[in-house]
Order: structure tokens, then sequence, then C-alpha cells
């Protein structure tokens, strides 16, 4: 190599060129990749961005769901839980997108719930694969059912399912043998009719100084001035007689409802949700709460045994033009309540029914209590049979349907299908 060569070779012009060119590369490479990262970054939050916002819709519907069984509990196939949206009693699409506000969630949501019976598989477990054939309501009577959510958000679906418990309240009642307008017993014997083992007895009239003016109508039990009760103190014998614990009984009860509106709406969606509202004279007042809206008598003289003492009813008759006749050898557990509502029927609309409304005739045996909203009557004891007993347990069963609530710890997330 020629003297030149070497010292051509041993010139720097061009380095800083070169140096540029390979700073240049590296810091484009570094900023690629920086670009890369950021970008993917950006990716995947957007995507837990999105399975977020489903989650929330998915447990925004869920809950909303609970709300509208809380208001329609169902035990029958005929009032079952459609698929939502697109049935009766669904969530609110837009209030369910308002309660998540965000892009995505303005871009476009997709959402379903569904009600299952926690039965044929599901009774402590939820699975996709066993809901076929499930009625979407409590079937099985045990108070519970499924409520599955499931919401998608640009492709990114989220499902959340839990299990829903029906919750029962005490309605707050006086604890009666008997409160009405007024008493008939047309027996007039020395027999036990009523016996009120220290619930009250009251009835809404007042038992007039000088005696009753119509010996047909007695305000409380017998009639006042007439053979064998003709004096004071022949009235107060043959009813000491007739109703045990007589000594006690309150005249000129507070007219004021003994139930308020709101629990009668209560016991009406309480039965509505048993399938135990009736429109007609049922078969049988057999159940926790059966509610009769009707005109006219329902009358039963069979040898019918309508619920336990461990298992005791509420009845309620809502319409002041209808009355309930039990005779024979029937013998019920519970209360019976008479609302004696007029037109239209709420409680102490007008006109109200000073007629009888609840009779208790032949061996009839009713162990609980009767309830008569304002002037309605109670008549009992034709045959000198004791057909009104005072059972303290019978009150167990004023209880309406209050709410729905999620079972603690049965709430989870499952994938699709599973």
């Amino acid at each position: 190599m020629t003297q030149r060569s070497l010292q051509r070779l041993r010139e720097e012009e061009g380095v800083a060129m070169i140096l540029a060119v390979v700073l240049m590369a590296l810091m484009l490479a570094l900023g690629l990749g920086a670009v890369a990262f950021v970008d993917n970054q950006n990716k995947l939050t957007g995507s837990q961005r999105q399975r977020e916002t489903s989650f929330n819709i998915a447990e925004a519907a869920l809950s909303a769901q609970v709300t509208q069984i809380s208001d329609h509990w169902s035990t029958a196939a005929g009032t079952a839980f459609g698929v939502c949206p697109g049935s009766t009693y669904c969530p609110n699409s837009a209030e369910l997108t308002a309660l998540v506000p965000s892009a995505d969630a303005a871009a476009g949501v997709t959402w379903k719930t569904n009600v299952y019976d926690n039965s044929n598989g599901l009774d402590s477990f939820f699975a996709d694969s066993k809901v076929a054939g499930q009625c979407g309501c409590d079937a099985n009577g045990d108070n519970k059912v499924w409520v599955r959510a499931q919401a998608t958000v640009r492709n990114r679906t989220r499902v959340i399912v839990s299990l829903v418990q029906k919750q029962l309240q005490a309605e707050s009642v006086p604890h009666a043998a008997m409160i009405a307008g007024a008493l008939t017993i047309p027996n007039n014997g020395n027999h036990q009719i009523i016996q009120t083992n220290g619930g009250v007895l009251a009835v809404r009239c007042t038992v007039p100084p000088g005696g009753d003016s119509d010996p047909n109508a007695p305000c409380l039990g017998q009639p006042l001035g007439k053979a064998p009760t003709q004096t004071a103190g022949d009235w107060n014998d043959k009813l000491t007689q007739q109703i045990v614990g007589f000594a006690t009984n309150q005249q000129g009860y507070s007219a004021a409802p003994v139930f308020s509106q709101d629990q009668i709406n209560r016991f009406i969606n309480t039965a509505q949700a048993d399938g135990t509202y009736y429109t007609g004279c049922p078969s049988s007042l057999t159940g926790s709460v059966v509610v009769v809206n009707t005109t006219g008598e329902c009358k039963y003289t069979g040898n019918d045994t309508w619920n336990t003492q461990q298992s005791p009813g509420f009845v309620l008759f809502l319409n002041a033009a209808s009355d309930l006749y039990i005779g024979g050898n029937t013998v019920y557990y519970g209360v019976v309540y008479h609302a004696n509502m007029g037109v239209p029927p709420t409680l102490g609309s007008s006109p109200q029914s000073s007629s009888t409304l609840v009779t208790l005739k032949g061996n009839t045996e009713l162990h609980g209590g009767v309830i008569i909203e304002g002037v309605g009557r109670l008549e009992a004891g034709d045959s000198g049979q004791q057909n009104l007993f005072f059972d303290d347990h019978g009150y167990d069963a004023v209880q309406s349907f209050a709410a729905a609530g999620i079972i603690q710890n049965s709430w989870r997330e499952i994938t699709p299908g599973q």
C-alpha cells in the first residue's frame, strides 16, 4: 500500500456523518419500539376498559333485574320472567347505560338477563349447561331463584350470576280473637262459642244502656233487652258462658283500619306472586296469603282442613259486596281478614257493608282470629259448637313479600356457556 493510501485512511473527514447516521438509526429503532410499546399498552388499556364497562353493565343489569323480582316475585310458569330485554318486568336499557357513562357504552351495548329456578341440578351451583327447560320462576317454592346477567361491549362479554332469595316481613296487627263492627251469636244456649285465650275481643259498636234497638242485629253477641238476656246481668252472664274471656271485651273499638293501604297492597302482591290471588271464589283457602277479590258469597260446607297450626294461613277478602261462609266440618288454621272495601276497592272507601261478612256455622273450627274492617259483622255459633279459637300461631302467617335479595357468597362471574 502506498504512503498516500495510508494517509487517506488516517484522514477523519466524514466520521461525523457516519456517527450521526448510526445514532439516528439507533434513535429511530428506540422510537419505533417505544411507539409499538405504547400502542400495545393503549390496546391493552382499551381492552381492559371495555371489559370493565361490560362487567359494570352486567352488574347493573343483575341489580336492576333483582329489583324487578322484588316487585313481581313469580312462583308459576304462567307468570314467569322471560328473557330481557323484550319481555315484561325487565330493566330499562337507557337507564343501564346511563349508569356507566363511557365512550364504550355510548358506542353500543348489548345485554341480557334471565331468571331460572334453582332446581334440576341448579340447587347449589349455576351452570349454563343446566338451564334448559328451567322455569323463569320459583317453581319449587323454596323462595330462591338464579339471576343471570350478561353484557357485551365492543365484543367483550362478561356474565354474572347470583342466587336471589325472597324476603318476607311480618305485618303489624293486633293479635285478636275477633275485631269486627258487630258480633251475632244466634244460639242462646249455654255453649262455648268463642275461646279468646287472652286475645283481643272487640267490636266497633257500643251496646246501648237500654238494649239493642234491633234484636236481630245485636252489637255484641246477644241482644240486650230480649229474653233470655232481658237484663244487663242476664246478658253479661250469657256471654260469659258463650265467650271464654268475655270479661275483657272492648266496645267502641277504633274505627281506624287495622291495616294500611300499603300493607293491603303488599298482601295483594304476595298473593299474586304465589298464585293465590282470586277474582272468584277459590276451591280452597289453603295458602300462606290468599286474596279474594270478588262479589257475592263464597260458601264452604265440606269437611276440609286448610293449613296447619305449624303453617297457618292468612285469607283476605277485599270487596264489601263479598262475604265468607264456612260451615260443615271445616277446619281453618290462620287469620281471616275482611277489608270491607267499597268502590273503588281501596281501604276505607264507601260504601262499606254493615251486613254479615264472615259466618262460622256448624262444626266449623277456626284456629287463629277474625278481623273485619268498618261496621261489618261476624256471625258464629248457630249450632252451639265452639267455632272460633284464638291461636297466636295464626298471626305468624300475617306476612307479606318485602323484597328480594342476593344470597351472600352466591354472586360470581362465569364464562359464557360454562
